[in-house]
């Protein structure tokens, strides 16, 4: 007799921490992507940090998110049933934070976004554009701890200077 297929789940709760160099940062978003078996993955914003760096994202606002992105692009994305039990997550550089303020730019007037989204990611260019060149870094917890779900994390440069970070100076 074959053993039933476990389905990955999303998790209850991520709790994220934003670092960069090491230290907590407040004011700065998270991308979240989920990976699916088939079309496109979903990649969501969340956040901003608050003052210990600190971003919690729920199972809710997840679902909520995969809703809202289907039923704007339903030829290209697939439903939560095809979630491949991947979550990448990771702070958000400048360059991020500028595309997706200019899909938002582009978009607010025919698409439903978060309310205070443009606000959210002008605040976080403007954090980031006044950091020298940092590694930003994310600490992330789940609950359930024990769930079927692998999450990786990516490092992000704050703001890149032309193709080189710039150097501190002293």
């Amino acid at each position: 007799m074959k053993s039933p297929l476990k389905v990955p789940k999303i998790p209850d709760s991520l709790t994220t921490i934003v670092l960069a160099d090491g230290k907590p940062l407040p004011g700065l978003l998270i991308l979240v992507s989920l990976e699916m078996t088939r079309k496109n993955a979903f990649n969501m914003v969340f956040g901003p940090s608050d003052k210990e760096g600190k971003v919690e994202v729920s199972k809710t606002e997840i679902e909520n998110e995969v809703t809202r992105t289907l039923d704007l692009f339903p030829m290209d994305y697939e439903g939560l049933s095809s979630f491949k039990g991947k979550l990448i997550v990771g702070a958000m550089g400048l360059e991020q934070v500028e595309s997706a303020l200019g899909a938002y730019q582009l978009h607010c007037k025919s698409a439903a976004y978060p309310s205070g989204y443009g606000e959210k990611l002008a605040t976080a260019r403007a954090i980031l554009e006044r950091l020298e060149a940092k590694r930003l870094d994310v600490k992330v917890t789940v609950s359930p701890r024990n769930g079927s779900t692998r999450i990786v994390t990516r490092s992000a440069v704050a703001r890149l200077i032309g193709n080189r970070l710039r150097r501190r100076s002293g």
